[in-house]
């Protein structure tokens, strides 16, 4: 009774945003005296070994409209779906040297689970590290970005077609004072839960250099800076390479992608952008494809934030229809306790014909319908909790 009378006094008084990560669950334990520190934990204090248990959900509702000659009649489609549903179990070996996480998600589309992430880190020397297993390799900063913290309801469309998605493989990750840096192999962008004869790749590399020359990496785990937050700057650079298995009548595939971005950050405002390109060999011909996104977000409260968004996909010239695909979006997050409980609202409008968009399809969880038009638009409310 104690732990949910201090959640529902904390819900009440509209904490503003924080970076601790610790769940709802979490801190009212703590603050009821169990013990917890932010999930939930088994713990032996004398050696350090620890295993925590974490969990989080997203409810967004979604109204999309396409167009008054695409389906449905009307060119509305709305109802309610998980975006989200996950559960995380993590630890940390008696002596160190070993972290561990795996990751189950749980499918909107009918519930079942499926592998997420699973990787063991062993720290090799002060500020150097080695992962194995499924992660997210090292390349654009949205893509990197935990879901429980993204600006908008989800990603921009432009991170959908460049993003790399998970893959299994080893990393090694190098930090030194202001410079961070990891490099990847593994079987390709779209890997995740692959087996040996049906990778998304035969081979792939990836590399990614951060640099904080102002304030902490750790500033940059959102896009988001509370009232209060000193000044912060990151620079970074990726790329990535990987050769695709043989086609039928066609030989072995090798694709590039790089990407440079840039965020910025001070007293209750954040401003990021990033490029991306993508070079691929295909069947019908080689193909260079770009894409851009930037967005600026401001506390108007201690506890509320607005945001704006541009994101625009650019194909090759070549690749027929070849139209671009850029979208606005614009929204605010009531942070009720921090990310552990959030509120967001936001708008997207797409000002391009989606069928006009060789590298962009109707997206479920964009609002994106099917044939949808210039001036079509989507509206998403969802509520975000942390246990």
């Amino acid at each position: 009774m104690g732990a949910v009378a201090v959640v529902v006094a904390r819900v009440a008084t509209a904490q503003p945003a924080d970076h601790t990560g610790r769940t709802i669950a979490g801190e009212a334990l703590t603050d009821a005296g169990s013990g917890h520190d932010g999930a939930f934990v088994i713990a032996d204090p004398a050696s350090g070994a620890r295993l925590e248990l974490t969990g989080w959900s997203q409810v967004r509702y979604t109204v999309g409209r396409a167009g008054r000659t695409a389906p449905p009649a009307d060119g509305f489609d709305s109802g309610f779906s998980l975006r989200r549903t996950r559960l995380t179990i993590q630890g940390v070996s008696a002596d160190g040297r070993f972290e561990f996480k795996a990751t189950s998600s749980f499918s909107r589309a009918g519930g079942g689970a499926r592998l997420s992430d699973a990787f063991l880190t062993a720290r090799l020397a002060p500020g150097a590290g080695l992962r194995a297993g499924q992660f997210k390799p090292p390349f654009a900063r949205e893509e990197l970005t935990s879901a429980k913290r993204l600006l908008a309801t989800d990603r921009s469309i432009t991170n959908d077609v460049f993003g790399q998605g998970r893959s299994q493989g080893v990393e090694l990750v190098l930090t030194r004072g202001e410079i961070r840096a990891a490099i990847a192999f593994s079987d390709g962008f779209g890997g995740a839960n692959t087996d040996l004869a049906v990778g998304a790749a035969d081979w792939a590399v990836t590399g990614r250099v951060e640099w904080t020359p102002i304030g902490s990496a750790g500033a940059f785990r959102d896009f988001s800076s509370p009232r209060g937050a000193g000044p912060a700057l990151l620079l970074a650079a990726a790329g990535h390479a990987q050769r695709a298995p043989s086609a039928p009548g066609f030989g072995a595939m090798t694709r590039f992608f790089w990407t440079a971005d840039a965020g910025v950050e001070g007293d209750g405002w954040h401003a990021f952008a990033a490029v991306l390109g993508r070079s691929s060999d295909e069947p019908a011909g080689t193909f260079h494809d770009l894409g851009v996104v930037a967005s600026a977000s401001v506390f108007v409260t201690d506890a509320v934030e607005s945001f704006v968004r541009f994101d625009a996909v650019l194909p090759d010239g070549d690749r027929p229809p070849g139209g671009v695909f850029r979208t606005l979006t614009v929204g605010g997050t009531w942070f009720v306790h921090g990310h552990s409980l959030k509120v967001t609202l936001d708008a997207q409008v797409f000002l391009d014909d989606l069928d006009d968009a060789p590298l962009v399809g109707p997206l479920s969880a964009q609002g994106l319908l099917a044939g949808a038009r210039a001036g079509s638009f989507a509206v998403r409310a969802q509520v975000q909790f942390v246990f």
